[in-house]
């Protein structure tokens, strides 16, 4: 299968990931990845009022590609740890269903205030067409740098929580662009600190989401004023494409990340931040 993902231009279902999910290491390190995997399990056609959530561990690790039996309980045990927690907390509520013992029915409880599959704010955004192509990388082994698919999917939704998105009807405009370009600047042993990870892992895991084609990165360098020093400096970030939520989340076709990555370039340069990749900005430094 091809590296590069392909963004539909139809509209996408999407996961909102909370905040607190992102920097609560209790959940587990693969905690992104199976609460959208077992989220996906959702029986849509069980009834118009409830649609449970359906779970056998053996079946969902199989799902997220890793190989699972009852004589190797690793992952069986990690995910029945993640589900058992998210139960204990309030979130979900196992259904009576007499069948096997191994499998189960969950319904979301209080869904539109659950706080883990219905945050109001302070959330990243994951596309499902996004999840199934690093499923598909990571069960090929096809992943750039050979970076874990549960480690790309905490970075990715972490830097979707804080780039800046504009939600106007004229978001896409020269003069709002200027107030807000759509970017994030941080430096990755922030980022790494934040998530529990090494600083190591957020920059390959930044260099496979720019080369799957799903987030551009961009190290910056630091001009020392008066000596011409040149220091790495932060990560700049910006999504490669973008969905419009005020039009069901189709593709945005007017959305051009490269114009959002010059203009808050152009606004750090009096700060003395330059763009490593683009030599005009060392060429004209004093």
């Amino acid at each position: 299968m091809k590296v590069k993902i392909n963004p539909p231009a139809s509209s996408q279902n999407y996961h909102r990931i909370p905040e607190f999910l992102l920097y609560d290491l209790t959940y587990g390190s693969k905690r992104i990845l199976f609460h959208i995997g077992f989220r996906n399990n959702t029986l849509t056609y069980w009834s118009e009022k409830q649609q449970p959530i359906i779970y056998h561990p053996l079946v969902l690790a199989r799902f997220l590609h890793f190989k699972a039996n009852y004589n190797n309980k690793g992952i069986v045990n990690q995910l029945n740890s993640f589900v058992r927690m998210i139960e204990d907390k309030g979130y979900i509520k196992e259904i009576d269903f007499e069948t096997m013992k191994t499998l189960r029915l969950y319904s979301i409880l209080n869904k539109e205030e659950n706080k883990l599959y219905n945050p109001k704010s302070k959330y990243g955004i994951i596309y499902n067409f996004e999840f199934e192509h690093l499923l598909n990388l990571h069960k090929n082994k096809q992943m750039p740098n050979n970076v874990e698919v549960w480690n790309v999917l905490l970075v990715l939704a972490y830097l979707r929580e804080h780039i800046v998105f504009r939600p106007s009807q004229d978001y896409n405009s020269k003069k709002n662009r200027k107030k807000r370009p759509e970017t994030y600047v941080s430096a990755e042993y922030i980022i790494a600190e934040e998530l529990g990870l090494h600083r190591t892992t957020v920059s390959k895991c930044a260099e496979a989401l720019d080369e799957i084609g799903i987030i551009h990165h961009e190290n910056l360098v630091r001009v020392i004023p008066g000596t011409g020093a040149i220091l790495n400096g932060r990560t700049l970030f910006a999504n490669k494409y973008k969905y419009d939520g005020f039009q069901g989340y189709r593709l945005d076709s007017n959305y051009d990340y490269k114009k959002e990555v010059e203009e808050i370039k152009r606004q750090l340069k009096p700060y003395g931040e330059y763009g490593r990749t683009t030599s005009s900005d060392l060429e004209t430094l004093d």
